[in-house]
């Protein structure tokens, strides 16, 4: 949890550039602050998108008792390949915050692909993270009126749902679907139940 947290931090803080230049850009925060919070923003969900599934539904991990692939190796391909599709995508000029959100289903898919049993863990985790960051969405916008103005470039272009930029949850629910499953992937692990 706490790895892939750190993981997707700094993957937030290196994708930055795309983001701040076609999806949003926070006004009035210096190079350090947007850094910490891009580091932070990558952080915290990326740490929760990969335990939700677990910790709602009561699962634990077990090791599995055939593991024919080297999940590790092909995780750094994943990696990569989810890296080089984004750039491909925001070089094409589809919108950061959807290349991103292809790249990770792209991810989710390859590995449920190899991992068959993993894909209920994507698709609920996919579901109930994004919900809490839906929630999330709600109360931020609340306590922040004109935030999503200010900051948002494209995202009444995109449209909104419930008041949320569609770009942000196609995001979430990727995040969670890529994420859930991803320690189980890596470490050759099943869930089962508590």
């Amino acid at each position: 949890m706490i790895l892939a947290g750190i993981l997707l931090g700094i993957i937030s803080v290196l994708t930055e550039p795309w983001y701040s230049r076609d999806y949003w850009h926070p006004e009035g925060l210096d190079y350090l602050r947007r850094a910490l919070g891009d580091f932070f923003f990558g952080f915290f969900p990326g740490s929760v998108a990969c335990v939700i599934y677990e910790a709602v539904l009561g699962k634990k991990l077990a090791k599995r008792h055939n593991r024919q692939h080297h999940w590790k190796k092909f995780f750094w391909l994943l990696l990569l390949g989810g890296g080089a599709l984004f750039l491909i995508l925001v070089y094409h000029g589809i919108n950061s915050i959807y290349a991103s959100s292809i790249s990770l289903v792209v991810i989710a898919l390859a590995m449920t692909t190899f991992r068959k049993d993993l894909f209920w863990d994507a698709v609920l985790s996919s579901l109930l993270f994004g919900l809490l960051c839906a929630t999330g969405y709600e109360i931020f916008f609340s306590i922040y009126p004109g935030i999503l103005q200010a900051w948002w470039l494209s995202a009444h272009a995109s449209g909104l749902i419930a008041g949320i930029p569609i770009g942000d949850l196609t995001f979430e629910f990727s995040l969670g679907m890529a994420m859930g499953p991803i320690y189980e992937f890596l470490i050759g692990a099943k869930l089962k139940n508590k």
